[in-house]
């Protein structure tokens, strides 16, 4: 498990890096987890945001929304 993995928590969803707040840096995280996903790894639960069972683009598209 890496630094900015996040922890698997129900509570933490949207925060991937882990850094217990959800803000513009997650969305970063999530965007470079969808290009380079083994440099990237986080925890499925906290990165689908949309609850689709994946993780994508789509999930960084509806956290941006929530944090905007």
């Amino acid at each position: 498990i890496c630094e900015w993995c996040g922890n698997e928590d129900e509570n933490s969803s949207g925060d991937i890096n882990g850094d217990g707040t959800v803000t513009v840096a997650d969305v970063l995280y999530l965007l470079r987890h969808t290009i380079l996903p083994s440099r990237y790894p986080l925890h499925v639960g906290n990165a689908d945001y949309d609850g689709s069972g994946s993780v994508d683009v789509r999930d960084a598209v509806r956290l941006l929304q929530y944090i905007d």
